[in-house]
C-alpha cells in the first residue's frame, strides 16, 4: 500500500507501518534454517505476488457497469498496479537477499551471537535498498523536496520497526532452536540468488 499518510504532521508512506515485518520473518527464517530456504521463500513470495498483481491488473481491464459510481476512482487508485508490481518484484526480491547476506554473514563472524543486533542492521539495509529503488518510481509527481521527506520519514519508521520487532524475534529464534535443536551456519552456502540446491 503506497498511501502517503501524515502523522505528528510528518509525511510517510502507510506500508513502512506493516512491510517491514516481513523482513523480520526473513531474518527468522535465515538465522534458524539457513540462506538456502530463505532463498526459496523470497521467490515464492516474489512469484505470488506478480501473480496477485497481474490478476488484479486484467480484472481491472474488464469493463464496468455505466452506472457504478466507482469506476473511475478504481482506475485511479489502481492504474499503476502494473508498473509497480514489476519494480516491486525486482526491489523486493533483491532487498531480501541483500538482508539474508549480511544476516547470514554476520551469523558466522559472531559465532551465532547477537541476533537482535544482525537482525536491526540487516533490515536496516535491506530496507534502504528497499526505499531508494521504489521510491521515485512511487511518489513521482510530487516536489524533490517532499520525496526526500517522505523518505527520511518512512526509512525512519523502518529504523524503529527493526529495533522493536528485534525483541519478539529473538524471542521466536530462541524458543525454535531449543525446540527444533536447529542453528544451520552457511559456510558453503552458494549466496547466487537463481541458484538452487537440489
Amino acid at each position: 500500500l503506497y498511501k502517503i499518510v501524515q502523522i505528528a504532521g510528518f509525511h510517510m508512506s502507510a506500508s513502512s507501518l506493516i512491510f517491514p515485518g516481513t523482513y523480520l520473518i526473513i531474518d527468522i527464517v535465515t538465522e534458524l534454517y539457513g540462506y538456502e530456504l530463505a532463498k526459496r521463500l523470497i521467490w515464492q513470495s516474489t512469484i505470488f505476488n506478480v501473480i496477485f498483481s497481474t490478476l488484479i491488473h486484467f480484472l481491472l481491464l474488464l469493463p464496468s457497469p455505466d452506472n457504478w459510481k466507482l469506476a473511475l476512482a478504481f482506475d485511479e487508485v489502481f492504474y499503476d498496479i502494473a508498473m509497480i508490481s514489476i519494480i516491486h518484484a525486482v526491489a523486493s526480491p533483491l532487498s531480501y537477499f541483500v538482508n539474508a547476506y549480511i544476516l547470514s554473514k554476520w551469523k558466522i563472524i559472531t559465532h551465532g551471537r547477537y541476533f537482535w543486533f544482525r537482525s536491526i542492521n540487516s533490515s536496516l539495509v535491506g530496507e534502504l535498498v528497499f526505499s531508494i529503488l521504489m521510491a521515485g518510481f512511487i511518489w513521482r509527481g510530487h516536489t524533490k523536496e517532499f520525496i526526500i521527506q517522505v523518505i527520511i520519514t518512512t526509512y525512519l519508521s523502518k529504523f524503529v520497526w527493526a529495533i522493536v520487532g528485534s525483541i519478539p524475534a529473538s524471542i521466536i529464534v530462541s524458543k525454535i532452536r531449543k525446540k527444533e535443536n536447529i542453528d544451520v551456519y552457511d559456510y558453503s552456502t552458494n549466496f547466487n540468488p537463481f541458484h538452487f540446491t537440489k
